[in-house]
């Protein structure tokens, strides 16, 4: 189990799972993206927590910038990306998706909140509206 010392922004994540998990206490499971997208920035600024909406972020490949930009969900406290998936579960896939993101943007933590029945905490990750997952590289 990892300590808080060992969470790259761990005060900052705190937050934005405090945020997500109010919006899933408000509307529950069964929304489509981009409802959870506009309730998630209603709570983050209610929380006076500093977020960008939809922030073009530039990929590189081998050190070099690519055309190709990823687009966040939210990028919070200029550092931390969050996605937000309408699943009940990440899948090996999602979880895959995130890591690549954090490679390819140079960011070290990655945030993805899921609209679950019940909460689900597995492998690297922690944090949903029921099921949010938390992934983080060192370096």
């Amino acid at each position: 189990m990892k300590t808080e010392k060992e969470i790259p922004l761990a005060d900052e994540t705190y937050a934005v799972v405090g945020a997500a998990f109010e919006v899933y206490n408000e509307l529950g499971a069964g929304f489509l993206e981009p409802v959870y997208q506009e309730a998630m920035e209603y709570e983050l600024r209610a929380r006076q927590i500093p977020f960008v909406s939809q922030p073009k972020l530039v990929l590189h490949y081998k050190g070099q910038p690519l055309q190709k930009e990823y687009v966040a969900d939210l990028l919070v406290y200029d550092s931390l990306v969050v996605e937000l998936k309408a699943l009940d579960q990440l899948r090996p896939r999602e979880e895959a998706q995130l890591i690549n993101y954090l490679k390819a943007t140079g960011k070290k933590s990655v945030c993805s909140s899921t609209s679950a029945h019940i909460p689900s905490f597995s492998g690297s990750v922690v944090f949903s509206s029921h099921s949010c997952s938390f992934v983080s590289i060192r370096g």
